[in-house]
Order: C-alpha cells, then structure tokens, then sequence
C-alpha cells in the first residue's frame, strides 16, 4: 500500500509517541538532545521507551549525534528501572497484608 504523506514527518512522529500506551522502541543512526527531551516530554510517564543508536565518537565530533542525548537516554532508562522495581515490591507488599 502507498500513502501520500502531506503533512511533515515531525508531527506523524510525535502523534505516534502521544499516543504509545505501553512501550516506544525507536531506532536511528544519530540522536540529538532536543529530540530526546520532547520525546520523553511527549511520551506517558508509564511507557516504557527502549533507543537502538550507533554510539560512535565520530559522530560525536560531527555533532550527527551529541552525548548529552545519551546521557538524558541512559539516565531516564536507570530511573524507569528503579521506580517500576519499586512499584513492583510496593504492589507485591500491599497484596500481602
């Protein structure tokens, strides 16, 4: 099936982030921080989002991609895991009184 796209990629984008209800997996080559950061913005706080990237130095000094985008990726990946594992034991404590 062929679509004509009319309207920019950006917003086609974003209308599938806003609307994920369980888990957003994005894949590309090169990533910036401002992309990031109106990712996580955009997302639910509940979604899981998993990044497939090169992490090359090259494209570091290219400034294709920058290491405060990873950064935000690897810090928020840390944060996600430490509160659903909380979520996680404080469900499993609640159930047990």
């Amino acid at each position: 099936m062929m679509k004509i796209i009319n309207v920019p990629l950006y917003d086609i984008i974003f209308g599938l982030i806003e609307s994920s209800k369980y888990s957003i997996k994005l894949c590309s080559p090169f990533i910036k921080s401002e992309i990031v950061d109106q990712i996580y913005k955009t997302a639910k706080d509940y979604c899981e989002i998993s990044v497939i990237t090169n992490v090359n130095l090259m494209s570091m000094y290219k400034k294709s991609s920058d290491i405060d985008a990873l950064n935000t990726i690897l810090h928020r990946v840390v944060l996600y895991t430490i509160t659903k594992s909380c979520m996680l034991k404080y469900t499993y404590l609640m159930t047990r009184r």
